[in-house]
């Protein structure tokens, strides 16, 4: 994983000079993030998670109307949750390259690939019951591995992007029969340079 991570930095910084054509820029916007949890029973039921995303991304033309684009983001996931009459959320942020396969006309286009997360922060916010986040990374696996589909659209130097991220990993350490995946759905607006 450390090398795929330093693989993305090292094209987010190289690709900028390998040819006149490759572009980067930044972007930021809204996660929709809930968790998905296999066999849940009907008191436990997780809601949309509203959060940030935000980061950079290099667009390297492949020929015709595919082009490689690596990402670098910061993403606000995890789910809100009722049980047993208290509410609460599940704060899990990730650093994720998503590798992505960017395939259309120039100014338009579907992204595909994989996303891999390094998780950097798991707190649990229940209000009334602590008056500080509760850390609880002990319980979540560090790295993540998601698949991610959307569409793109550039606008002038303006990219306004939707996707929808599948969790594949089950994030949960402990070994039950449930698997809880990260499913995200994300709206950006970016700047390209």
């Amino acid at each position: 994983m450390k090398t795929t991570l330093a693989l993305a930095v090292a094209l987010l910084v190289s690709a900028g000079t390998a040819t006149a054509q490759t572009s980067f820029g930044v972007k930021a916007g809204l996660n929709l993030a809930n968790l998905s949890i296999s066999d849940a029973d009907d008191t436990f039921d997780p809601e949309n998670r509203t959060g940030l995303v935000a980061g950079v991304f290099v667009t390297i033309p492949g020929g015709g109307i595919f082009a490689f684009q690596p990402e670098a983001l910061v993403s606000m996931q995890g789910a809100k949750f009722t049980d047993g009459g208290d509410t609460g959320t599940a704060k899990i942020d990730y650093f994720q390259v998503p590798l992505l396969a960017r395939i259309g006309p120039s100014k338009a286009a579907i992204v595909v690939g994989p996303s891999f997360g390094y998780r950097f922060r798991a707190k649990l916010s229940v209000p009334g019951l602590a008056s500080e986040d509760e850390d609880f990374s002990e319980q979540i696996e560090r790295m993540d591995v998601g698949l991610v589909a959307g569409v793109t659209a550039d606008v002038g130097r303006l990219v306004l992007d939707g996707r929808y991220t599948w969790g594949l990993s089950n994030i949960e350490k402990e070994a039950t029969a449930d698997k809880t995946k990260n499913r995200v759905i994300s709206l950006t607006l970016g700047l390209r340079f």
